[in-house]
């Protein structure tokens, strides 16, 4: 059998610095999470602090709970420098510490990975779990001796940040697995042989002897212990951490009786193809129901449209409060009517079908909306629309067409993400949007130039669901090869419109519904449909209808009215938002009514700093007050119930738990009698009365052990073992009784 001796100062310092190191490289993983990776360099030098001053402290031997104190006030330091600039806990400096997490916060919730570089950073939020990890790591692998749980950490630092989304590099995790090896490696070698050893001098109160069966773990404890826990423990944190935005990915195909939307193109090509027409959504309401939209996809990356960056904040929620029409002019004519949607068990979808322009939403659950395309997403794993009910008020526009056709080119007033194309697009797309739209003089005649020549030029056919690539995109377009259905039309139409500087994206959702009653209408899988939006200042996203007449028999209204308008006409400038476009500018978003703002409005902007600071003070305040009470008041009770049991052997752990609080080398492997000869040794051999009390304690426990005789302890035993308690204190150092009554090792077996 064989157990790990006292660490040297220097093992200690290269055990250190191994584990710094591993740390250090295992947050490479969360560098995806962020644009910016500032936090890192200064997290090498605050861990390689931390391992120094671990090591440092083993060179003063001290006991391994005051070093993880001791890091553990170092890392809160070293943070508020980092935040703050200043290492001294003063109001200042923690009120910006409280203002800095805040805003890491904020960010993490409200934008998708990678957080971008003009918002408040995360970076002090991986800062922090650098730090944290590092003091974990020291606690396991110096103090605890458990070298081989060092791995959960490690698994859990890496485990996280993919579940957030992050791609993480094969090297990190090289690399990370070689540190953990290493470490793995610098322990085993400091492994001495347990059998044979006799106590320390047996006048000497820190020799260094342990019982071979406390606080062993075998292997495979240790292999079930850490993979277990590393699936739970980052299945928590993954939860805690601020989510960086809803990502959805495609799953298997459901049943032939049910429909999910989770990557909605490829969604929608599924179920139009599969030939299922299955109902799916019930709508009640006054007005019919037409091109009721599931989700909004901005980004194309020459493969794919997807939704995109997602920057829904908590307070972005279904709860009924009025929304923004981003881009919309308030002069511009409004009808509204209220909408009760109903969804089928058959309709599971991750997105929240609304009315393309929406006023209010009110839903069960944990949906929100993004502020730059107002669709709604469930940020609940277990979130979908499966016979949900949730009522929705729409809003028809009066479009003006001569506003259309005047309306200015200031595409700052939307994020340029919808302005973007693949750098290896295909020039000839760029080419023939150029020709279709000949010498149309504005945007808005661009825009129904496409649409005419899609529908009269074009073949709609499911026989040729194809998807959207770059080069799906270049046979679609080519004269042998227009036959395609809705999907293709719309991505085509809105990659012609962005090359021609014209901000678009793909909407998918339900085109047209058959009535089922009087005021009730219902959408079934064949009603699945994409369009194209486009955006016009003044008028905001405006719908078009590429698809011909076999699938979609009509277009808006608002494309097909005759219009008088020059091309000199100015838009209607005074009731469009005055900022001009910034950097990277950012959709509108949504204010509340000023005389609807309440004090819960404004309390919903976030924590005040002086509440954030309060709160960090108090946490601290009851974790330390946890530290110095909790540990004594554990020892207390279970001396008191081993009194109470009048169990010879509880006694006799007793003794030794009372011996490993005042450090003394209890000699595991021994006899009774072996044993007790050493604890006779540390009471006062002045004092006749201790020494005959520990013989009659090991009488009893042979007795107990090897005689069928045996009973339970009586008050006479109790009473010995009290005698023998009070000698043993009596002869420690006060500091030994201090930390005994404090800091009782005996709670914690393993650490040295």
């Amino acid at each position: 059998m064989t157990r790990p001796g006292p660490l040297t100062f220097g093992r200690a310092l290269l055990m250190s610095l191994t584990a710094a190191l591993t740390v250090w490289i295992s947050m490479f993983a969360w560098r995806p999470l962020s644009v910016t990776s500032e936090h890192l360099t200064p997290l090498l030098f605050c861990v390689l602090l931390l391992a120094l001053t671990n090591a440092v402290a083993r060179l003063r031997d001290l006991a391994g709970v005051w070093v993880t104190l001791l890091q553990t006030a170092t890392a809160g330091l070293l943070l508020l420098w980092w935040t703050s600039g200043s290492p001294v806990p003063r109001s200042d400096s923690l009120i910006r510490l409280g203002e800095v997490f805040a805003a890491a916060f904020d960010s993490a919730d409200r934008y998708a990975a990678p957080v971008p570089t003009d918002v408040a950073p995360v970076t002090p939020l991986f800062f922090t779990v650098g730090l944290v990890s590092m003091v974990v790591v020291s606690l396991l692998a110096l103090s605890a001796r458990r070298v081989a749980l060092t791995g959960l950490v490690f698994f859990v630092l890496q485990v996280v940040p993919v579940n957030l989304g992050a791609e993480v590099s094969w090297f990190v995790f090289v690399l990370v697995a070689a540190g953990y090896l290493c470490l793995l490696f610098l322990s085993q070698a400091n492994v001495i042989t347990q059998w044979g050893h006799d106590v320390a001098d047996s006048g000497s109160r820190r020799g260094f002897v342990t019982n071979a069966s406390t606080g062993r773990v075998s292997a495979w404890q240790i292999g079930v212990f850490s993979v277990v826990g590393a699936i739970a423990l980052s299945t928590v944190l993954s939860s805690v951490v601020p989510g960086t935005g809803t990502r959805f990915g495609p799953q298997k195909d459901s049943a032939s009786n049910e429909v999910t939307l989770t990557s909605p193109l490829v969604d929608l090509r599924r179920d139009l193809v599969r030939g299922a027409d299955v109902p799916l959504l019930r709508v009640e309401g006054t007005r019919k129901p037409s091109y009721v939209r599931t989700a909004v996809l901005a980004a194309f990356n020459g493969r794919e449209w997807s939704s995109g960056s997602r920057r829904a904040a908590r307070v972005q929620g279904a709860d009924g409060a009025p929304l923004e029409l981003p881009g919309v002019a308030p002069a511009l004519g409004q009808e509204r009517t209220r909408y009760d949607f109903e969804a089928t068990a058959a309709f599971r979808s991750r997105w929240l079908p609304v009315m393309p322009l929406t006023d209010t939403v009110t839903a069960e659950g944990d949906w929100r909306y993004d502020l730059a395309t107002m669709d709604f997403a469930a940020f609940d794993n277990d979130l979908d629309t499966a016979g949900l009910s949730w009522r929705v008020t729409g809003v028809e526009l009066d479009y003006d067409v001569e506003t259309l056709d005047g309306a200015s080119e200031r595409t700052g007033l939307v994020s340029d993400e919808f302005l973007e194309v693949p750098d290896d697009l295909p020039p000839m797309v760029a080419d023939l949007a150029d020709r279709v739209t000949g010498d149309s003089e504005s945007n808005y005649r661009k825009a129904r130039a496409l649409q005419s020549w899609f529908r009269s030029e074009f073949t709609y056919s499911l026989e040729r669901a194809d998807s959207v690539g770059n080069d799906e995109l270049v046979a679609f377009l080519d004269e042998s090869g227009r036959v395609g259905y809705c999907e293709q039309f719309a991505a085509s139409m809105a990659v012609m419109a962005r090359t021609l500087n014209i901000p678009s994206r793909v909407a998918v959702g339900f085109l047209e519904p058959r009535s089922v009653g009087e005021d009730l209408w219902e959408f079934s899988a064949h009603d699945l449909h994409a369009w194209p939006e486009l955006f016009f200042a003044g008028s905001g996203w405006v719908r078009f209808e590429p698809t011909p007449a076999s699938r979609a028999s009509g277009v808006p209204e608002h494309s097909e009215d005759d219009f008088e308008q020059s091309e000199e006409a100015p838009a209607p400038e005074e009731s469009l938002p005055s900022s001009e476009p910034s950097e990277e500018p950012v959709a509108p978003q949504a204010q509340p009514r000023a005389e609807e703002t309440t004090e819960a409005d404004r309390a919903d902007s976030g924590p005040s700093p002086w509440m954030v600071a309060t709160a960090l003070g108090l946490l601290l305040a009851v974790l330390l007050a946890g530290v110095a009470v909790v540990p004594g008041w554990l020892r207390r009770r279970r001396r008191h119930r081993r009194f109470q049991s009048v169990d010879v052997e509880s006694l006799w752990t007793e003794l030794h738990d009372t011996a490993i609080d005042l450090r003394l080398p209890w000699p595991g492997g021994r006899s009774p009698q072996v044993i007790g000869e050493q604890v006779r040794k540390w009471c006062d051999p002045d004092e006749p009365t201790a020494q005959a009390a520990v013989r009659r304690l090991v009488h009893a426990v042979e007795v107990h052990r090897f005689s069928r005789a045996s009973g339970p302890a009586t008050a006479a035993l109790i009473q010995d073992l009290e005698t023998c308690l009070a000698s043993l204190e009596a002869a420690g150092t006060r500091g030994d009784r201090r930390r005994a009554r404090w800091l009782p090792r005996s709670l914690a077996p393993w650490v040295r």
